[in-house]
């Protein structure tokens, strides 16, 4: 089987997002090369007019941007170089340190006696009152509780993580959190003898919580509260941002802070609350979720929304020039590990925008 059969395949993996973590590293690197417009072997072949004319099949009247098919079609036209030539140009040191990836950060765990503790060693932390706490070394904090002993709801953790980290928590009920960037998850070391489970959270987190229907599990942010008994479900509660409640399992019950008004979702139901209203909409939960398995999702997500969620994955900031970002929707999935200079030059193929990536920053010139 010759070379361009072999990308071809892989290229349908990736399209259908079956493809490794690998196989997903090769293709952007492959997409990075074409974007730059690199002719290593067929020089009297015009790139750059066959990579328009695959632009222009996107469609981009239609308002939405996928960029899960812009990156297949666009890398479709690699069949035109062989893949040795692609390994070896896309792995040259210069082209690694040229990227801009989403590289994790440490990420803090402030304890009950005030404390903090930054999470880059694994092994035991303490042995607090009511529970030990362990980071294992692929990025989680383990709780084992003491029942012994009584927990103090005042006896609390923190964990935060900064831009571009990620980090998962097994609270001492075995609760699973995965905590996403820029967001801190507050709870006791010890729910024993508490009667509820109480949690505070500040940004965005997945919660697998662990069934005890006599002892409800309360999740408080900033706009609103959620009880639960035993359920999968998703919240996103940064600041200045609404707060969004996604089921994937079980049964919630969410409390509106500023009306009062309670709403009680089933799995498949999205709940945004707002300082004046809460709209419940039917949605697909994995689109909410799939943030915690390597992927970036956007849904029909307005591009000033995008970029924000971008800046946050990528640890940048955002500067805005004399012209407006256009009222535009995007809609796809791609991989976390994708350099954010193949996402912004997509946008400004598809958009006109003029987007640069300079040092730390996504200008809008």
């Amino acid at each position: 089987m010759d070379n361009n059969e072999e990308l071809d395949k892989l290229l349908a993996k990736y399209s259908s997002g079956t493809a490794s973590a690998e196989e997903e590293r090769f293709v952007n690197q492959l997409y990075d090369q074409i974007q730059k417009d690199r002719k290593p072997l067929y020089p009297e072949i015009d790139y750059h007019a066959t990579k328009q004319r695959i632009w222009n099949k996107l469609h981009p009247s239609k308002k939405i941007f996928n960029i899960r098919t812009a990156l297949k079609y666009a890398a479709s036209i690699v069949v035109l170089i062989s893949i040795a030539s692609a390994i070896f140009l896309n792995y040259h040191k210069n082209e690694a340190q040229a990227k801009l990836v989403a590289i994790p950060g440490k990420a803090t765990l402030t304890l009950a006696d005030g404390s903090q503790v930054i999470l880059d060693n694994h092994g035991t932390i303490k042995n607090q009152p009511g529970s030990s706490v362990q980071n294992l070394n692929n990025r989680q904090l383990l709780y084992i509780a003491d029942s012994t002993i009584k927990g103090n709801p005042d006896a609390k953790n923190i964990i935060t993580t900064p831009n571009a980290t990620q980090y998962q928590v097994v609270l001492p009920d075995g609760t699973h959190v995965w905590l996403n960037s820029a967001s801190s998850l507050s709870f006791p070391t010890s729910f024993k003898g508490l009667g509820q489970r109480v949690v505070n959270l500040k940004g965005e987190a997945y919660f697998e919580v662990a069934k005890d229907k006599s002892h409800p599990f309360i999740v408080n942010s900033t706009l609103q509260t959620i009880q639960v008994t035993g359920t999968h479900f998703n919240v996103s509660a940064y600041p200045s941002e609404p707060t969004a409640t996604t089921l994937s399992e079980g049964g919630v019950v969410v409390t509106n802070h500023n009306t009062g008004k309670t709403s009680t979702l089933t799995p498949g139901k999205k709940l945004v609350t707002t300082e004046k209203e809460s709209i419940v909409s039917t949605v697909d939960p994995t689109d909410y979720t799939v943030w915690k398995d390597g992927y970036l999702k956007f849904n029909q997500t307005p591009l000033d929304k995008a970029i924000v969620q971008l800046c946050r994955h990528y640890d940048v900031t955002f500067q805005n020039g004399s012209s407006k970002l256009p009222d535009k929707n995007i809609d796809g999935k791609f991989s976390s590990t994708l350099p954010l200079s193949n996402i912004i030059d997509a946008i400004n193929e598809v958009y006109g925008t003029k987007l640069t990536l300079e040092e730390r920053r996504i200008i809008n010139k």
